[in-house]
């Protein structure tokens, strides 16, 4: 098993490749139209950096 630096482009073209950690921060519209699970993931993701 070995690890390889990627750049974001070649990441981008790996199966499965998600950059949900990446997605903008949560605004006050998201905060209406989310149900509380997006929410809570939304405000997980924006936290744990």
């Amino acid at each position: 098993m070995g690890f390889q630096s990627l750049t974001a482009d070649e990441a981008s073209t790996l199966p499965g490749f998600n950059d949900y950690l990446e997605g903008k921060p949560l605004s006050a519209q998201d905060a209406t139209t989310l149900a509380h699970a997006g929410i809570f993931h939304r405000v997980f993701r924006d936290r744990m950096r």
